[in-house]
This record gives structure tokens, C-alpha cells and sequence, in this order.
């Protein structure tokens, strides 16, 4: 998603990154400007590693302004976390998200269901 995100000739508007990294074949001199990133990776990562993590994501800092990164300590691939979760309700309520006019701390919840489950179900 955040090479499409980063190719698309219209921005997105903010892109979530959860425990991953950038392609080392993605060209980051065209992203589209006004993009807004933050990413969340776990310093205990045994699938992607967070220095390689790291090393992906120094790629945008000269072209994304608007980048931010979270190195959450003991954390493994793909752990839930309530930090992820908070981070995620501050980027959304940052980039002037709203749900309902709801802020997306009211939205969101506590809940880390997953997303493709009704609210219902979770």
C-alpha cells in the first residue's frame, strides 16, 4: 500500500504503515506532495527487522515533511498494542480526520478488533 501510496499522481490523505517497510525498488523522488505518513514498527521484530525498518524509511525523510515514525520497544511482528492504536487516533485527529463528527478517539475506541469484522462481532 505505501508503494502505491508513494506512485499515485494524486496524494492520499494520510497513509498508516503498521509494521513494514519501503521496497528498495519504490522511487520516493515522485511522492506526491502534501502526503502524510507515520508508520509503527516494534523494535523486537523477528520478520522485518526495525534497522531494516529504519533504513526503508530514511529514504523519505528528505521528500515527506509530514513523516513520523514509532519504534515501540518489545514488540514483535504484527503484536497488538495499545500504543499502535493511540497512534493511530493522534495521526487520524492530526490530519484533521473525523468520524461522524466524532474525533477518532470517541470512534475508535479501546477496540482492537479487527478491521473487517462488523463492530458487532468484535
Amino acid at each position: 500500500a505505501l508503494d502505491a501510496a508513494l506512485t499515485l499522481e494524486e496524494p492520499l490523505a494520510g497513509v498508516w504503515c503498521s509494521f513494514g517497510m519501503l521496497y528498495t525498488v519504490t522511487p520516493v523522488h515522485s511522492a506526491p506532495k502534501g502526503l502524510r505518513l507515520a508508520a509503527f514498527h516494534g523494535a523486537r521484530d523477528d520478520t522485518i527487522a526495525a534497522s531494516l525498518a529504519l533504513r526503508s524509511f530514511a529514504r523519505l525523510l528528505d521528500v515527506l515533511p509530514d513523516f513520523t515514525l514509532h519504534i515501540a520497544p518489545d514488540l514483535n511482528h504484527c503484536q497488538d498494542s495499545s500504543l499502535e492504536l493511540d497512534l493511530l487516533k493522534r495521526s487520524l485527529a492530526a490530519w484533521g480526520f473525523r468520524f461522524a463528527d466524532r474525533s477518532p478517539d470517541d470512534a475508535l475506541g479501546d477496540d482492537l478488533g479487527r478491521a473487517d469484522e462488523p463492530p458487532a462481532a468484535r
